[in-house]
């Protein structure tokens, strides 16, 4: 029981950090396409 918990906690925390490393580039993202269209 423990874990599955423990399992369940570690996939939502890496689902977490996947959706914040998504979110935190993709204004990067756009920086970095709007510099490439001025080139």
């Amino acid at each position: 029981m423990e874990y599955s918990a423990a399992t369940a906690i570690l996939i939502n925390g890496s689902c977490w950090t996947l959706e914040m490393l998504k979110s935190a580039f993709s204004p990067f993202r756009v920086i970095l396409k709007s510099c490439i269209s001025r080139v």
